[in-house]
């Protein structure tokens, strides 16, 4: 997949830029399955922390039924 006309980019191993783009091109499998575990778990949390918001609304809104009562 490295093609001849990338240019390695210093310090970073699998990484590489295109002259023509500038992009950076990650060409190792093992970081960006890496790089696709960690924005899932960051997702995950992200979700249960909203899970976590509507719980606690819910149950503020129980405690002031109780204390209207």
């Amino acid at each position: 997949m490295i093609k001849t006309d990338y240019i390695p980019v210093e310090g970073r191993p699998g990484l590489y830029r295109d002259p023509v783009s500038n992009a950076i091109i990650n060409t190792s499998n093992h970081e960006a399955q890496k790089l696709r575990q960690f924005r899932e778990k960051a997702k995950q949390r992200d979700e249960d922390i909203e899970n976590l918001k509507g719980d606690v609304a819910e149950i503020k809104a129980l405690l002031q039924q109780l204390l209207e009562r």
